[in-house]
């Protein structure tokens, strides 16, 4: 399968996975109904915690302003649960069996590690901004300032 290369502007990959709950979420659920920021945890260090943690400190401003904060990680499920648990996380996390997602959304640095970015997707679907940045506080704040500064942030659908 050819892939298509990550242009802003350009409409956002297809994705889905399972959620810690077993649901499957799929990029249809959300594009063109409402804003998405996507996460990628590619492991549980201590970055991806404070990242989460902040993500999840500003939820309720996401949702209050209809933006779905989702994370990727390729921890199984039921690991996924006990991580939210832990950590009071509030939005769901999908499982990226066998790093499907990471490699769609080209989250690779040095030697073809993982990595850690963030993607902010309009409403309608379009990919907006890509946050490759090591600064954890800089991909919540840009978010919220990008999404500020779109026409699709609190969207009433």
């Amino acid at each position: 399968m050819l892939q298509k290369a990550l242009e802003l502007g350009k409409e956002a990959p297809y994705f889905a996975g399972p959620c810690s709950t077993g649901k499957v979420l799929r990029s249809t659920d959300y594009f063109g109904k409402v804003p998405l920021v996507l996460f990628f945890m590619p492991s549980f260090d201590s970055q991806a915690i404070r990242t989460a943690k902040l993500f999840n400190e500003e939820f309720v401003e996401f949702r209050q302003k209809r933006t779905i904060v989702l994370g990727v990680s390729p921890s199984k499920p039921e690991i996924l649960k006990r991580f939210r648990a832990a950590y009071h996380i509030a939005f769901e996390i999908i499982y990226d069996d066998g790093g499907v997602m990471f490699e769609t959304y080209k989250c690779f640095g040095l030697l073809g590690r993982p990595v850690g970015y963030t993607f902010v997707i309009s409403a309608d679907g379009v990919l907006q901004a890509i946050n490759k940045s090591g600064n954890y506080k800089k991909h919540v704040s840009d978010s919220k300032k990008l999404l500020q500064e779109s026409k699709s942030y609190g969207l009433k659908t």
